[in-house]
Parts: C-alpha cells; sequence; structure tokens
C-alpha cells in the first residue's frame, strides 16, 4: 500500500508541473539561498544560463550573483538572483548569458508572430541596465533607466523601436521593489505591464500601445540575462548595463499572453503540499488524497 501511495503521488506531482504549451524558455534560477549561483537549465527547452565574469572584470572582483530570497507572487519555495554589482559602476561586471546556437535558432525568436516576455525584478538603484536583452540586428529586450523608467524593443523586418522609442512612462519603478513586467507583442501592437497593469502612458505617442508588425530579426549574440553582451567572446569582452539587484523567473512565451496568464497570477509550477504528504508511511486504507495544483495541470 505504502509503496502504491508514493508512486501515485510522484506520477500526479510530475504531470502538475509540465510546462505551458506556449512556454519557449522558463528560468526559473532556483538553488540554496546565499549560495554562489553559476547555472540554471531552463525548463522547457533546456538552455544553459551560465554566469559570467567580464572579460576586462579586474577590480571588481568583490561583485558576483547569488542565490537570493525569491519574489514576494510566484513559486514561494524557490529564489532569485542577486547581482552584486557596484551601483556606480555599470562596467565591468558579472552577469548571465545563454549561448546562441546557431542562425534563427529559438533563441532569436525570428520565427514567431506574437511573443510574450516577461520576468520578476528587484532593482537596487535606479540606474541604466538590462534586464533580459538579445542585442545587434534583430533586437528585444526589457531595460531598466537611470530615471526610474522601465524601456522594451524589439527590432525586426525593417522596423525598430530603438532605445528611446519604447519608454514607459506612467509605471515607474524605485529602489529595493518586486516589479513583475512584462512586454506582450501580438503581431501588430506591443503593450507593456507592470504588476499586471498595462501602460497608458508608453511610447512616443504616450498612448496604450505601440503599433509595431516587423518581428524579430536573427542576433548572433547571447541572450544576456542582467547584462547586455555585444560580441560572441568567451568570456565576452565587450558587455556591460549589469543589473544591480535581483532577478526571478524569467520566461519567454511564443504567443501573446492575456494578463490572467502571466506568471505573477500564477501558482507556482509543480503541484505542492500532498495530504498525506510524499513518503509518510502508516496510512490507513481508503485515506483521501488531496493537493495544490500546478500553475499548469489540467
Amino acid at each position: 500500500m505504502f509503496k502504491r501511495f508514493v508512486f501515485v503521488v510522484f506520477v500526479l506531482v510530475g504531470l502538475a508541473g509540465l510546462a505551458n504549451a506556449d512556454t519557449r524558455f522558463h528560468w526559473t534560477f532556483d538553488g540554496t539561498e546565499g549560495q554562489e549561483f553559476i547555472s540554471d537549465t531552463d525548463i522547457v527547452s533546456g538552455y544553459v544560463a551560465a554566469k559570467f565574469y567580464d572579460a576586462t572584470y579586474g577590480e571588481n572582483e568583490a561583485q558576483d550573483i547569488n542565490y537570493a530570497e525569491t519574489n514576494p507572487w510566484y513559486n514561494a519555495a524557490g529564489t532569485s538572483l542577486e547581482y552584486f554589482n557596484d551601483p556606480g559602476d555599470n562596467d565591468p561586471g558579472v552577469g548571465v548569458r545563454v549561448e546562441d546556437p546557431g542562425v534563427n535558432s529559438p533563441l532569436d525568436l525570428s520565427d514567431v508572430t506574437a511573443c510574450t516576455i516577461e520576468a520578476f525584478v528587484y532593482p537596487g538603484a535606479l540606474r541604466q541596465a538590462v534586464i533580459v536583452r538579445k542585442y545587434i540586428d534583430g533586437y528585444y529586450y526589457i531595460d531598466t533607466r537611470g530615471t526610474g523608467n522601465f524601456a522594451v524593443r524589439l527590432a525586426g523586418g525593417g522596423e525598430d523601436l530603438g532605445d528611446g522609442g519604447g519608454i514607459c512612462n506612467d509605471l515607474t519603478y524605485e529602489a529595493d521593489n518586486w516589479y513583475h513586467v512584462a512586454l506582450v507583442w501580438d503581431g501588430t501592437e506591443i503593450r507593456f505591464y507592470v504588476n499586471g497593469q498595462q501602460s497608458q502612458d508608453f511610447g512616443p505617442d504616450s498612448g496604450s500601445s505601440i503599433p509595431y508588425t516587423g518581428g524579430i530579426d536573427d542576433s548572433a549574440r547571447a541572450l544576456g540575462i542582467g547584462c547586455i553582451i555585444r560580441d560572441n567572446d568567451d568570456p565576452p569582452s565587450s558587455s556591460g548595463q549589469f543589473f544591480f539587484g535581483k532577478i526571478d523567473e524569467v520566461r519567454i512565451s511564443d504567443a501573446a499572453l492575456p494578463v490572467s496568464s502571466f506568471l505573477l497570477y500564477s501558482k507556482s509550477g509543480s503541484a505542492s503540499r500532498p495530504s498525506p504528504k510524499n513518503g509518510q508511511t502508516n496510512v490507513c486504507d481508503g485515506i483521501s488524497l488531496c493537493w495544490t495544483a500546478g500553475a499548469d495541470a489540467a
């Protein structure tokens, strides 16, 4: 009886943890709080996000990335990444990169006709810094600016928002607070959300969305999480805009997700709190099994 019970719980938890069908990449950054971060494999496609020190790191040896407390909304049992980059010095520093395996790879998003890029962030200071960025030719990014604004960019198909074309003017950020940010492109326009609220002063026309049909072109550079990567050296010799603070749960979907499907409003990815507990002994016959469903349970 006991062996059968453990097997059933294992199967239910495993099935509940399956990824959303629209999710292309999801880095959870779960580890042991306080320990040094080395790498994290995304739970959908197996792409590895690895820590690197800029080739000109030099005197900034005290800077590093550790596992830290999780965001307050999603996956309470997990952790986030804390970037210890000196808020007075953007360059050089320590960042996270995901290698691009080749031309028009899934990481480039050059094949998508819609997408959602989201993350939880805890800026430690007001500064120009990267949350998520794919650089050169085909761009996609979410940044923080020293003015307390978030900014986004897409580039492809002859269209480009440019560095100043995707600034969120109304939903600003302050240091030492958690935020959920999401760029949503549905094929015709880009919208930006902070903590589930859609910006109403977004872009050069100060509207609720920015018209955009260009797509995203191929980019040969690695994806930077908490930094911009401008070359293919190993380690990068031209990286910068290093993040100071915490980043958690970076997810990229190949669909324009509704707000209700943001991680902000999701349960953690796996089923949790089974009753009786997994592995519990001396369980009576006829006991009822219950659990908290995961985010993607059918």
